[in-house]
């Protein structure tokens, strides 16, 4: 698919629209197309808005790094003084996470990034410390009132059993 001959500001809705619905029917390759020529045609806000379609039909395409880079474009736009946008603003930093983290995946396993992920929020959290022990989560989830005192001790159960010894074995310090 082409790119129209002529750019046209008030169409610039029009053009977001069709790539959108261009991505929407899977074909992320003509979406890139009609967002990277209305980016280097449009500016502003519809500048911003192509830049984050550019972004979103890389991630479909599973180019996560080049699809960093735009979101990284549209973001820096965005935050320029002269545009108040912070619902834009708050989206472009989601799909930046979303990308980098899918970026990194790609690049180090799936495996490693969600090691990585579970123990930066167990460190941060100051209940799982070293000396967190099983009867201190039961006690913590019942003050909380996450979980009533017949559904923790089932999980506090479970847990236990997962860290009993098996049979001939020595029992773990």
């Amino acid at each position: 698919m082409s790119p129209p001959a002529a750019y046209n500001p008030d169409h610039a809705d029009c053009y977001l629209v069709a790539g959108d619905a261009l991505l929407a029917l899977g074909k992320p390759y003509d979406a890139l197309v009609i967002f990277d020529w209305m980016a280097g045609q449009a500016g502003g806000v519809p500048l911003v808005l192509a830049a984050e379609g550019c972004g979103r039909a890389l991630l479909a395409r599973k180019e996560f790094q080049k699809a960093v880079e735009s979101f990284r474009f549209a973001l820096g736009y965005a935050r320029q003084d002269y545009y108040n946008q912070d619902a834009l603003i708050r989206r472009l930093e989601g799909l930046l996470r979303e990308a980098q983290r899918l970026a990194e995946m790609d690049l180090y396993g799936e495996d490693f990034v969600r090691y990585r992920d579970a123990e930066r929020l167990r460190r941060q959290s100051p209940q799982m410390s070293p000396g967190f022990t099983g009867t201190n989560l039961r006690d913590t989830a019942v003050a909380n009132n996450r979980l009533t005192k017949p559904e923790t001790i089932t999980c506090f159960r479970r847990h236990a059993r997962r860290r009993r010894p098996k049979p001939g074995e020595a029992p773990k310090a």
